[in-house]
Order: structure tokens, then C-alpha cells, then sequence
């Protein structure tokens, strides 16, 4: 684990055993681990204390956040640090909009999750395997296996590889709809993908 970084009075802050500036990096280093952690309340005091330092947050500061809020299942914090990452100037990528799109995810909120993938493609960016995966897991939360099935067919439409994650939330929406016929077919789908076939 990353050194806890605590500021000790006005000179400075504490880093190991000396006292001097934090830089970007180690500030970076401090989000992440509190988001691994699941401390969404430090991990966001540490991006207001990088601002207050007169640092400028980068992609991997907000996407690193943005991640923690994620994580936390609280979309409406994910998606005002993402303005805020916008707003500062720092564009979003697909790390950062898939964390958001986990975000609603989490919550099984599937039409916020569908409106960020495509905001994310109106941007330019090309939904990847985790961000299909994210509103695919968006669906199987309320068990709606239609659209589970539309998302896994335009992942797949597009060209982008399916993991066993993914065959794993459509088998899930399955399950919480009780269709068992449909389950096995995608578990059959799974195996000649050449994927384990975990329920």
C-alpha cells in the first residue's frame, strides 16, 4: 500500500520521512489507494487538497475518482466529477466513462448506463469491452434480458470481444427473469467462445 501522505502543519507535507511538496504523482498514488480502499469521502478530499496545492488534476486523478464513486455505486458523484474533470479542461476517455457507466451499473440504472456509452461514442470514443460489459451488468441488476441480449449482440456487432464477465451478466439477467432456457443457451454460447461456463 501507498504511504499514507499527511500534512503536519504549514511547511509542508509529510512524505515518508520528509516534509516537502507532494506532486501530481503522489497525490495520484493517494486517490487510488483510497478508492481501492472504498474510502469515496478521502479519496475526493485528496483531489481538494491537490486543488488547493495549485496542482491541476489529470485524466488518471479524475478517472481514479471517478472509479472510487463508481465503486461506491453513487452515480451522482461520479458524474459531477466528470463535469468537473470536463470543465477543468481534461478530456474524458473510456476509463473515465466507463467508470461512470459502472456507476449507474451498480445501481441498475440502465437507462443512465445506455445515455453515458453514448455520450461516450457521440465523443468519439469506441465502447470497449468493459464499458458494454458495465451496461450489460446494468440490465442483469433488474433482470431485463432484452436489452442484456440487445447490448451483448451490438457489443459483439461491433466487433468487440465478449469476455466471460460479460456472457456472465446476460446469464444473470436470465436467472434474476427466471429463464432458464434463455441461461443455458448463453451458457452454451459462452463455452464455444471458448470461455468457461461459470453461472
Amino acid at each position: 500500500a501507498a504511504p499514507i501522505l499527511k500534512r503536519p502543519g504549514h511547511g509542508g507535507w509529510k512524505k515518508g520521512h520528509r516534509t516537502e511538496p507532494l506532486t501530481l504523482i503522489d497525490f495520484n498514488t493517494q486517490i487510488n489507494q483510497y478508492a481501492q480502499e472504498g474510502k469515496l469521502d478521502k479519496a475526493e478530499h485528496a483531489v481538494r487538497r491537490l486543488q488547493a496545492a495549485g496542482l491541476h488534476g489529470d485524466a488518471v486523478t479524475y478517472s481514479t475518482v471517478i472509479n472510487a464513486c463508481a465503486r461506491a455505486g453513487n452515480i451522482t458523484r461520479a458524474e459531477k466529477w466528470f463535469k468537473q474533470m470536463v470543465e477543468s479542461g481534461v478530456a474524458g476517455n473510456a476509463i473515465s466513462y466507463s467508470s461512470v457507466i459502472n456507476a449507474c451499473a451498480r445501481e441498475g440504472d440502465i437507462a443512465r448506463a445506455e445515455l453515458w456509452l453514448q455520450r461516450m461514442q457521440d465523443d468519439g470514443i469506441d465502447g470497449n469491452t468493459i464499458s458494454y460489459s458495465s451496461v450489460i451488468n446494468a440490465c442483469a441488476k433488474v433482470g431485463n434480458v432484452a436489452r442484456a441480449e440487445h447490448w451483448l449482440q451490438t457489443l459483439l456487432d461491433a466487433g468487440v470481444e465478449a469476455d466471460q464477465v460479460t456472457y456472465n451478466s446476460v446469464i444473470n439477467a436470465c436467472a434474476k427473469a427466471g429463464s432458464v432456457a434463455k441461461a443455458e443457451h448463453w451458457v452454451a454460447q459462452m463455452q464455444q467462445a471458448g470461455l468457461a461456463g461459470n453461472r
